[in-house]
């Protein structure tokens, strides 16, 4: 069939379903175009041929029918296929990695390297992991740590009437970094005292050191005035931060 007899009369369904996936070649697709122009019958067709490919397309988004498409314009058919693929490959891979479990218990800071700690309270003899919540005088509390790399660790508490006390280290002088590189229990047990309100640990993590005092200020200067259970963290004190809330009650008689 010639462009001028296309022209005049309607063109195969395979040539409309081939026009319509832009398949054809230039002079072919300008004969079809301009048979669409007077032709509402063909023009159904074309309307009917896109909505299935599109429903096709949605149920089967890798999926191109090629099968449609005279062979010597399969390539460019590819092309056309390879474009409406790549995006849904993207959103899939992004998907993919977000879906990718994560270890909850190293925190990674600065650079390179990872930090991770748990806190454990000994109470009546039973161990527990500890976090923020209410605590008994004689409760005894451990740091277990992980850093793979050298870091600088200071583990602060202080209560609500702004008595600050260093867990870790004891003192600033000659500090040296951490580095533990498998999970080991810090050198020191704490036991709690018999005080009654709030106290909150402060866990800093850095890759320079700090001295007591610059800790200090810091630390004051963010809580004075303000209840310690609002604040849970401190800015300019390490890359990485954790914080306890120990609400201590005293025992039942």
């Amino acid at each position: 069939m010639s462009n001028q007899q296309m022209e005049k009369k309607c063109p195969p369904s395979l040539f409309l379903e081939g026009f319509a996936v832009e398949s054809l070649d230039e002079t072919l697709t300008a004969s079809i175009a301009r048979h669409l122009e007077h032709c509402s019958e063909c023009q159904q067709k074309l309307v009917q041929i896109s909505r299935e490919k599109e429903a096709f397309l949605s149920l089967n988004p890798a999926t191109r029918i090629a099968a449609v498409i005279p062979e010597k314009d399969k390539m460019h058919f590819l092309k056309f296929a390879s474009l409406r693929v790549a995006p849904v490959c993207i959103l899939i891979l992004i998907a993919f990695v977000l879906l990718l479990p994560q270890d909850q218990s190293d925190n990674y800071f600065g650079i390179k390297g990872s930090f991770s700690m748990n806190l454990y309270v000994t109470r009546n003899n039973d161990t527990f992991i500890g976090k923020s919540g209410f605590y008994f005088p004689g409760d005894q509390i451990q740091f277990s740590v992980l850093a793979d790399s050298p870091v600088f660790l200071y583990i602060v508490n202080i209560d609500d009437h702004d008595k600050i006390t260093f867990y870790f280290p004891t003192t600033d002088v000659e500090q040296e970094p951490l580095l533990i590189r498998q999970k080991e229990f810090l050198p020191l047990s704490i036991t709690l005292d018999q005080y009654i309100g709030n106290e909150r640990i402060f866990v800093f993590v850095s890759q320079t050191p700090f001295t007591f005092q610059f800790i200090r200020d810091k630390i004051l200067s963010k809580t004075q005035g303000v209840p310690i259970e609002a604040i849970d963290h401190i800015a300019g004190l390490g890359q990485y931060q954790e914080s306890f809330l120990i609400q201590k009650k005293a025992l039942a008689r």
